[in-house]
């Protein structure tokens, strides 16, 4: 665990990189490791289960491309990778066996949630801060019955005109979920 660690840069990560079998890793506020240690991260940390890159703010597309070589990867935490785009999704979607997502504060808007919609092992997905709109909403209703916990507020983004959809995405949660909407609790009245 080096989160919060700001002097470790790429060439840091590339001495973590003769851990081969590490399974956690948390880099977390660690600024200074760009697309270029992430990519040899991901390239020989085969065995990764957990990964977590929260506020890493100079993380890319480019980086998280790298990803999709962590066929172990089960926990992945982008909390605050505001470079990221809905491309990056495109490319977590491909790790078979995630459960676990927190894409808070990354603004991969409508387009991030359709990418991540068909993936069936997620049980705990946190969109915070993202800017998704009801069309957001018709993607979560492909995986919702999967879902254990479903953290989607500060989206204030949702109009009065999704309240039909947001009914389809809470009819399909399963009935022990979890879920975090606060701000919108006049809208969920209005729909109960």
């Amino acid at each position: 665990d080096i989160a919060f660690n700001q002097q470790v840069t790429d060439v840091g990560v590339k001495h973590i990189c003769a851990l081969e079998k590490l399974t956690f890793l948390r880099l977390e506020r660690c600024s200074k490791v760009t697309d270029v240690g992430l990519r040899a991260m991901c390239s020989a940390l085969s065995n990764l289960e957990h990964l977590s890159l929260g506020r890493i703010e100079l993380v890319t597309d480019l980086g998280v491309d790298g990803i999709s070589k962590l066929r172990n990867l089960k926990k992945l935490n982008l909390f605050g990778c505001n470079q990221i785009t809905a491309e990056s999704m495109r490319v977590v979607a491909r790790c078979p066996i995630i459960e676990y997502l927190n894409i808070n504060a990354c603004g991969v808007g409508d387009a991030g949630i359709a990418h991540i919609a068909v993936m069936r092992k997620l049980v705990h997905l946190e969109i915070m801060e993202n800017g998704i709109t009801g069309a957001a909403l018709q993607h979560l209703t492909s995986i919702g019955r999967y879902l254990e916990t479903l953290k989607m507020a500060s989206n204030n983004d949702f109009s009065q005109h999704d309240e039909n959809l947001l009914r389809a995405a809470l009819d399909s949660l399963g009935s022990s979920c979890d879920l975090e909407l606060a701000e919108r609790t006049s809208l969920l009245r209005a729909i109960a």
